[in-house]
């Protein structure tokens, strides 16, 4: 703007003064304004960065360029950054963007391989997520940790393909064809989890396997999963990517959300294992599934309570580290920040707590590795006197990305004192072996001697009987009926908390909630939907309200606004169906007197 007025490229004071027909110094003096009578951005770049080569399979040749571009936010909400990077020839490689609410975000660069750097980032935009721009900066940052003195090979070369169509290795995903299944797998009316099954076309027989993203609505990732290898011959298939229904349930209690539908993201399918540059097909946006409230997924552990916690993030804390072991920063495929890593070594990890009072618990932590020589191997160990140790794990080979691992640590249920050991055993094999360590949490439920759901403690605090898992008789257990806002000691089984048509217990043994008169959000009433024979925990196909099953072309819910029958076509037996005389009728016919 100054160049407009003076063609001066720094300009000082004196410099608006000449060539001016008049000055004068000390013009005007405002009014007195306190600090915080003018507006503030809600968010602005700190202008400081830092970035980082990522090598997922840890071959030498990194898959994609991260840039952390740091925010001061003076209000809370969902931003989003967008920037451009190019190369030393100052040749553009595209643009990535970044949707979050935290202070950092992360900038992702795919497919730059036989480029060189430094890389420059440039027309970085910070908006709010409805749109509202908050700062811009043209020329925003040069990287530090890739130099020109690399070589142009660092970065491997992904080939991409259109969306639906068939790779040059013989397979492509058919985007029109996305099933959403969720499984129950103890029909109690929570899902143990959500499959999503991918339709594909294979031209060339060979092992496929696929792997997606959930994201929330909010653009946050939620989940990873991945089919494993499949043999798949010529013709039409589909995959199933499978997402932890507890998983999803820790997520939507962590983040308060009452509601959620989940975003297939960055689908991608392999020939063979996860190799990044052997990708064959991809969809950036998949699918989208339907709505799900909180509390339709099974809960992490119901009762529980948290042993262990650790993220790497906070330092060795707790941990007993033998050298090689150390935690180290962005080193590994979709890894958080820090994460513990060993190599080459026999070697452990350890740290102890206490069971006492603890029934069930279990171990999780996420895990990636590479001990493919016959004498590497990874042990997860436990012991309740550090002398004595049972081998809960052991692990070998490799995979190509990381895993969750869920372990039961039930054996050691209750004991004062539990000693937990990773062990790596591969001093003298591959020198290019590694196995790292994340995100580990121990949890377990209360001991609950009745199984009602109740742990001791609390049903001794409620006044409910802890070797008793129906204190008042009424059919429903103590800890439904507490879960669910009803009193365990009062018989309320032929109560209608909602009003839905259900009593009490009929809610339990229909697997609804007794405090919601449409559990699956369907707009059908549960009493409406279990008197017509339909399914009221399931708001798809024919127990929705979209279904009909009495191909009568009447919806579940015409036929709930006309007082119909959903599974009778003719309701009121007049041979005349529904969706011409939609109405339930009583007929009188006088007699024929006169002919």
């Amino acid at each position: 703007m100054y160049l407009l007025i003076t063609d001066v490229d720094n300009p000082a004071p004196d410099d608006f003064v000449n060539g001016a027909l008049d000055s004068k110094n000390n013009s005007y003096v405002t009014a007195a304004y306190k600090f915080n009578e003018f507006k503030t951005l809600d968010a602005m770049f700190a202008r400081s960065y830092s970035d980082r080569a990522l090598d997922g399979d840890m071959d030498g040749h990194a898959e994609a360029l991260e840039i952390d571009v740091s925010l001061d936010i003076y209000r809370p909400g969902n931003y989003t950054v967008t920037g451009e990077l190019y190369d030393d020839n100052n040749i553009s490689l595209g643009e990535a963007t970044w949707s979050g609410t935290t202070d950092k975000a992360t900038l992702r660069f795919n497919n730059i391989g036989g480029t060189s750097g430094p890389y420059i980032l440039r027309n970085l935009l910070l908006s709010r997520a409805e749109g509202e721009g908050l700062d811009e900066i043209e020329q925003a940052y040069t990287t530090q940790n890739v130099s020109s003195g690399e070589p142009v090979s660092e970065f491997t070369t992904i080939p991409m393909q259109d969306s639906g169509g068939i790779g040059p290795l013989g397979v492509g995903i058919t985007t029109t064809t996305y099933l959403e299944v969720p499984v129950d797998k103890d029909n109690n009316g929570k899902y143990d989890s959500l499959q999503i099954k991918v339709g594909m076309q294979v031209v060339t027989p060979d092992e496929y396997q696929l792997e997606g993203w959930l994201v929330d609505e909010q653009g946050n990732l939620v989940s990873w999963a991945h089919t494993g290898p499949v043999a798949l011959e010529a013709g039409n298939h589909e995959l199933a990517l499978t997402y932890e229904g507890r998983t999803l349930s820790d997520y939507m209690k962590t983040h308060a959300q009452a509601s959620q539908k989940f975003t297939l993201a960055a689908l991608k399918l392999y020939t063979g294992p996860l190799k990044w540059d052997e990708i064959n097909d991809e969809v950036d946006i998949a699918y989208t599934t339907n709505t799900y409230a909180f509390g339709k997924f099974e809960p992490g552990v119901k009762g529980a309570r948290l042993l262990l916690e650790d993220f790497a993030e906070n330092g060795a804390g707790q941990w007993t580290a033998e050298s090689p072991w150390e935690i180290v920063e962005n080193r590994a495929y979709f890894s958080p920040d820090h994460a513990w890593r060993a190599g080459d070594a026999n070697a452990s990890l350890q740290t102890v707590f206490s069971l006492t009072g603890i029934a069930k618990p279990v171990l999780k932590f996420r895990t990636y590795y590479k001990l493919y020589n016959t004498n590497e191997f990874g042990y997860v160990k436990a012991s309740s006197n550090g002398n004595n140790w049972e081998t809960i794990a052991t692990f070998s080979n490799k995979i190509e990305s990381w895993q969750t691992q869920v372990l039961d640590l039930s054996l050691f249920g209750s004991k004062p004192t539990v000693y937990l050991r990773f062990e790596l055993n591969s001093a003298g094999g591959s020198s290019d072996d590694f196995w790292y360590i994340d995100d580990v949490i121990v949890a377990g439920q209360l001991n609950d001697s009745d199984n009602d759901g109740l742990s001791n403690d609390q049903e001794i605090a409620l006044g409910t009987d802890p070797n008793d898992p129906d204190t008042d008789n009424d059919g429903m257990p103590d800890g439904w009926e507490v879960d669910h806002v009803l009193d365990p000691k009062t018989n309320d089984a032929n109560g209608d908390a909602d009003s839905d048509g259900l009593t009490n217990l009929e809610e339990y043994h229909h697997g609804t909630d007794p405090r919601n008169p449409d559990t699956d959000g369907d707009g059908l009433p549960d009493g409406w939907e279990v008197r017509q024979g339909l399914d009221p925990t399931d708001s798809t196909g024919n127990n929705g309200a979209s279904g009909d099953p009495d191909g009568d072309q009447l919806t579940n819910e015409e036929e709930y606004q006309n007082g119909t029958h959903p599974n009778n076509p003719d309701t009121d037996g007049d041979g005349i169906p529904d969706n011409q005389d939609p109405k339930t009728e009583f007929r009188f016919f006088l007699p024929t007197i006169f002919k």
